[in-house]
């Protein structure tokens, strides 16, 4: 496939009929290290190749199509449009009725509410990516199963994040910061995007364009006291944290990688390297199935793939070629991972 993809600048035409072999290709699970390397060259090539790839990915899920039909893809995509109620007719004498009922209703809302202070709350279900517009221009992208909370006042955007993961897109505003709160630690940023991602182990924040200040809050009296000064990270830059960072925490980040960390907002999981028990877990968080290891040994083997967000019949084949894996369904949400010499011991 890797000689398929056009080295020049394609036009959108192009770019969708080539985001649509990926997508068939990537449904399939017919993908060998040499593919991966090049579908991550591809969506890097430029913005518009991994918007396309994650439009087509939405629009796949949306009307429940096989990515192996990726010529009606790119076809539904020139005419998909959501759906919509059609409006009925109003006389002038009811628009004002309504418009008249609007204003009363807001006007108890406006004062039964604090002053100055907007209020929301997203989530996601397991399965479920979302993104929102908040009114100030920023946005918020929420991966599978998590949860923040909005307070914006006329000082202060504060966003509190509850559980999961979310990338954060900032509009700059110089006089009213923007501050994200996970765990013990605080977030600001001031005209950036950066990635946060909340575990019942630590805190994990990559940079991806500006610079954000990261401060441990906590209403402990020996922690307020041993606490560091503000750390800042920068563009290419990741911490992961338990409690308290310091400096000696910040870690470099290549930009390939932190486009394996954002491959969920594009219907994908990314892995390189990575320990078998850290993948599973991030299956498991996205589909809800619990996957465990015969062996502690299995867990600790690394693992290459990219795979669609819920294809998990695509990860366990690789995992039995590639990988020598034996896949044993316990029940619907229960897999057993075990290596195929001790199931050969145990007949």
């Amino acid at each position: 496939m890797s000689n398929e993809i056009s080295r020049d600048i394609p036009n959108t035409s192009v770019i969708r009929t080539e985001a649509g072999r990926w997508l068939a290709q990537l449904e399939t699970g017919d993908l060998d290290h040499a593919d991966v390397e090049v579908l991550r060259e591809w969506m890097g090539r430029s913005p518009k190749h991994t918007a396309e790839l994650r439009k087509l990915a939405k629009l796949s899920r949306d009307l429940n199509l096989l990515a192996e039909m990726s010529d009606s893809l790119n076809d539904a995509a020139d005419f998909y449009h959501p759906i919509t109620r059609k409006r009925p007719d109003f006389s002038w004498r009811g628009v004002m009725l309504v418009g008249c009922l609007i204003v009363a209703v807001l006007s108890i809302g406006w004062l039964s509410r604090p002053v100055g202070v907007e209020s929301q709350v997203f989530a996601t279900k397991a399965g479920e990516y979302d993104e929102h517009r908040l009114s100030d221009g920023s946005v918020i992208a929420l991966n599978t199963s998590s949860r923040v909370s909005v307070a914006y006042s006329e000082h202060l955007r504060e966003i509190h994040l509850q559980a999961g993961e979310a990338f954060f897109t900032v509009t700059r505003n110089a006089n009213r910061p923007f501050v994200v709160k996970a765990g013990t630690q605080q977030v600001e940023a001031v005209g950036t995007a950066f990635l946060v991602r909340l575990d019942a182990s630590q805190i994990e924040v990559s940079v991806t364009e500006g610079k954000v200040r990261l401060t441990t809050v906590s209403e402990n009296t020996a922690v307020k006291a041993s606490r560091p000064e503000s750390i800042l990270l920068e563009t290419g830059q990741s911490l992961k944290v338990q409690f308290t960072p310091t400096a000696g925490d910040v870690n470099p980040v290549t930009k390939t990688e932190l486009q394996r960390k954002l491959a969920w907002r594009e219907g994908l999981l990314d892995f390189h390297k990575t320990a078998l028990s850290e993948v599973v877990r991030e299956v498991g968080r996205h589909t809800g199935i619990e996957i465990v290891f015969k062996d502690a040994e299995l867990g600790s083997r690394e693992f290459d793939g990219l795979f669609r967000v819920g294809e998990t019949e695509s990860l366990f084949e690789a995992l039995k070629v590639r990988y020598g894996v034996e896949v044993t369904y316990l029940d619907t949400k229960r897999v057993l991972l075990s290596s195929k010499k001790e199931s050969e011991e145990n007949l």
